[in-house]
């Protein structure tokens, strides 16, 4: 095992001063035991002190540790050997090798070796061998009568059970921290993994709204020569109007793009109420999309300060209406609802479909990469939803509507939208 996993010493410091105050208590509750029960002839006072110095020293250890931002291997095997030192007065002071706890010497070793590096590791067992050594040199006589022997049978029993739970106690929260680093290391590769995909999609939407601006430029020019027409029924005249708005929210959008993308050259956005952002951005998707019904409305006592109108936010949740449309339509529905919740620090967005819904898995994969329950969709607007909020401090969550389909909420921190911020 050793340095493989990958803990810091800040975690393993932390570790071992919660598993100091299990040792001191178990030290406690043997002393205190042996002297109601057995009542040998020990020096009591100088045994109890070390369990109380070593308190105290933990009770330093952790005012040290909330004020250390990072730790070394050094550090920790400075921890061990106050530990091993701890045991050794103990021992001494009860009859040295005699002692049936001498093996808790085997814990440090086991605790540095699963760890610390290697270098760390050996210099701890050879501590412990030199110290376990010194015992023999001095130490107090324990108790010498008739009852001796199974004294140290119950006491070999007690010291089994007592390095049974430390050392079970010590490498379980062991491998509890390598599960949480590896999860969070495989989060992170799958997050880096996603941001490739969105950096390589962006730059390949970066060059596609280059190359249609010509061509919407030229259809804008076609459209406004066909209406200036003469002899044109009401309906042609009515879906090239429509056809011109289209044609103008798409050239507005990549001009929103650009401007998102360098605000320095095309300036910032002027900032607007947040009602108003919100009222723009849905009336310019239903612009997108005539065919859907989408119900607006705020929830009483929203609140309403100036924001900076982030395009960029405004296209994820066009996106995730045009999921809510698709996903009613699929189930013969045209019904989208929006209701829009702010207490001025957090705006809430909630999107409520009538389609078919979503089950758990569904739901679990959402979002975490190209997903798509249409089969012709592409399962990016998910993906780039989540990515956009969380740009923004945000995050997307998708919860079953009953009777039947899916809930989308979007949460943004309204600070992220504070009018001169560089979010």
């Amino acid at each position: 095992m050793r340095a493989n996993l990958s803990l810091t010493p800040l975690q393993i410091l932390r570790l071992l001063a919660w598993l100091r105050l299990g040792a001191v208590a178990l030290q406690v509750a043997v002393l205190a035991t042996v002297a109601l029960l057995l009542s040998p002839d020990l020096p009591w006072a100088g045994l109890f002190a070390v369990p109380g110095g070593l308190l105290l020293a933990n009770l330093l250890v952790w005012w040290r540790l909330r004020r250390l931002r990072a730790g070394t291997n050094g550090e920790v095997l400075l921890h061990l050997a106050l530990d091993c030192l701890a045991l050794t007065a103990l021992l001494a002071l009860s009859g040295g090798p005699a002692n049936p706890f001498t093996s808790l010497y085997l814990l440090p070793i086991a605790l540095a070796a699963a760890a610390l590096p290697a270098a760390h590791a050996w210099a701890t067992a050879v501590l412990c061998a030199l110290l376990y050594a010194g015992l023999f040199w001095g130490h107090a006589t324990g108790p010498v009568d008739h009852r001796f022997f199974m004294l140290h049978v119950w006491g070999m029993g007690a010291n089994f059970l007592l390095g049974a739970v430390l050392l079970t106690a010590g490498l379980t929260a062991l491998a509890g921290l390598l599960r949480r680093r590896e999860r969070a290391l495989s989060e992170a590769r799958e997050s880096i993994l996603q941001h490739e995909r969105i950096v390589a999609t962006g730059l390949l939407a970066a060059g596609t709204a280059h190359e249609l601006n010509t061509p919407l430029s030229t259809m804008a020019v076609l459209v406004s020569e066909l209406r200036a027409r003469e002899g044109l029924g009401t309906d042609v005249q009515d879906d090239l109007r429509l056809l011109e708005e289209q044609i103008d929210v798409c050239t507005t959008r990549l001009r929103e793009m650009l401007s998102a993308a360098d605000p320095g050259r095309h300036g910032q956005p002027e900032a607007r109420p947040l009602r108003r952002y919100l009222e723009d951005s849905v009336r310019r998707w239903r612009l997108l999309r005539p065919e859907a019904e989408a119900d607006l409305d705020f929830a009483p006592g929203f609140a309403d300060p100036a924001v900076r109108p982030d395009p960029v936010l405004a296209q994820a949740l066009g996106s995730l209406l045009d999921n809510a449309a698709d996903a009613s339509d699929a189930n013969g529905s045209r019904r989208v609802a929006v209701t829009c919740r702010s207490d001025g620090k957090r705006l809430t967005v909630t999107i409520e479909d009538e389609g078919p819904g979503l089950d758990a898995d569904q739901i679990a994969r959402a979002g975490r990469g190209f997903f798509t329950t249409k089969p012709d969709g592409f399962g990016l607007g998910l993906v780039l939803s989540h990515a956009t909020l969380a740009r923004l401090g945000g995050e997307v969550r998708l919860l079953p509507r009953l009777p039947r389909g899916t809930r989308t909420e979007v949460e943004v921190p309204l600070a992220a939208l504070t009018p001169g911020d560089a979010s």
